[in-house]
């Protein structure tokens, strides 16, 4: 079983991007005044996020100056408590958030906010360190991806093209010819060179011209913590509620769907330490999770909640590992 430590991706590690900015809204200034339906852009965990001053209607005059509205988009329970017991409608948290820019919207650890584009999404990227692992996922409208590692000394060291089509659901004849085509929408590469701060080069495409998406880019390096045992299960939560009107009509509404793995482990008892590090070096960050490479459903974007470990023997110790898959809707 493997994982792919997350480097963090932001506008410095960014060499090139086909995705152009938000020319449209400018960033923040402490200098203007911010009055209802006015937005702007701020770095929010390293990321650019879209923000509007939207003031509720009995306070509709109220305006906004010299207030961060990243910043308060973080307060702390206590700043929060204090702006709701203040008059002044500055520091009341009227901000509100709308997401991350399109342009960096796929490196905000999110996959429920991809970036978009025509045709072709191209991505040149610098990060620091060793990044022997790429993660692209919640990929839509992508039927091709290529990847190109350059060394500033070497040059080109590593290139792969990928077709996304899915053919798993093609078992027989009548299935060739009649089941619609599909594309996968997740791709992962664990085999990439051990250059540091190698220039890394993606393009993803389809050949219609049409829309596509990227939810999420992870890279990083890849490490092994553990044999994946079997079973590994996966376990699909969908989180809903009812409602009912004045005339006693129902309606179901479904808000997401979450998939949380449990993976059963050998790790070599000498190794058990390790194991433990790596996993504290993730804990509460999304991560990449590949419980086998030849079984696609076993690889999670998320968090984990719980490791248990058992020392078995002098050789080998089993464990268990639990992921819960990273989905945030705003």
């Amino acid at each position: 079983m493997k994982i792919i430590l997350p480097t963090k991706i932001t506008e410095t590690e960014i060499e090139e991007l086909s995705i152009a900015n938000e020319s449209a809204i400018p960033e923040y200034s402490a200098d203007t005044t911010y009055s209802t339906g006015q937005k702007c852009i701020s770095l929010y965990k390293g990321v650019p996020y879209i923000f509007g001053w939207f003031p509720p209607d009995e306070d509709g005059s109220a305006t906004s100056r010299g207030v961060d509205p990243a910043k308060k988009h973080v307060m702390r329970r206590e700043e929060m408590q204090a702006d709701a017991e203040s008059n002044t409608p500055e520091y009341k948290r009227y901000w509100l958030s709308m997401g991350p820019t399109n342009r960096m919207a796929m490196f905000d650890q999110r996959t429920s906010t991809p970036s978009s584009g025509e045709g072709e999404i191209m991505i040149k990227m610098r990060p620091p360190g060793i990044n022997n692992g790429l993660a692209l996922v919640n990929l839509s409208g992508v039927s091709h991806i290529s990847v190109k590692v350059e060394d500033p000394v070497e040059g080109e060291v590593y290139y792969r093209e990928s077709n996304l089509l899915n053919l798993a659901d093609i078992i027989d004849f009548w299935a060739w010819f009649f089941v619609p085509p599909d594309n996968a929408t997740e791709l992962i590469l664990t085999d990439l060179p051990n250059y540091s701060s190698a220039l890394i080069t993606i393009t993803a495409s389809n050949s219609s011209g049409e829309p596509l998406s990227i939810g999420e880019v992870i890279c990083g390096e890849v490490v092994d913590i553990g044999v994946l045992l079997y079973p590994a299960t996966s376990t699909y939560k969908t989180w809903q509620y009812k409602i009912i009107d004045d005339g006693g009509q129902v309606a179901i509404r479904n808000s997401t769907t979450v998939q949380e793995t449990t993976y059963a482990l050998r790790v070599d008892t000498l190794r058990v330490g390790w194991t433990k590090r790596m996993l504290q070096r993730v804990a509460g960050i999304p991560t990449v999770f590949i419980g086998s490479e030849s079984h696609p459903i076993t690889a999670v974007y998320g968090v984990y909640d719980r490791f248990d470990i058992v020392l078995a023997g002098a050789l080998h110790s089993h464990g268990s590992l639990r992921v819960e898959e990273m989905v945030y809707e705003f």
